[in-house]
């Protein structure tokens, strides 16, 4: 069976952490405080996940992702700003006009850069 490249074949959260697996074997990692509502949720309450071809539902938590925003970084709830620096900095990145050594430190300095623009 022919599937596509984003379709999931499993997700479960474990360390802070959800993981979700697509059916070629790619992983997507993201950590649950960066969404306010997963953050809030119990042990339980996470891995209680629910895959459809579009994503993922947590029906005790009434959230849900795509996995097209997962893709691009959003872990969903992000301010509309925060998601436009994202896909910026990851084309910027792809391009080759910028180089960060990890995701952390990169998202550590959009928040910065995006900080001084509202103070200035």
């Amino acid at each position: 069976m022919n599937r596509p490249n984003y379709t999931v074949e499993s997700a479960k959260h474990a360390k802070g952490y959800v993981t979700v697996t697509m059916f070629t074997g790619l992983e997507l990692r993201f950590p649950i405080a960066e969404n306010p509502r997963l953050s809030r949720g119990t042990y339980k309450q996470l891995n209680n996940i629910e895959i459809s071809p579009y994503g993922l539902h947590w029906p005790d938590l009434d959230e849900s992702l795509s996995i097209d925003a997962l893709k691009d970084g959003d872990y969903g709830q992000m301010p509309k700003w925060h998601v436009r620096e994202l896909r910026k900095t990851k084309r910027l990145l792809k391009e080759g006009k910028l180089k960060f050594s990890d995701w952390e430190t990169a998202k550590k300095r959009i928040r910065r850069r995006v900080l001084l623009k509202s103070k200035g």
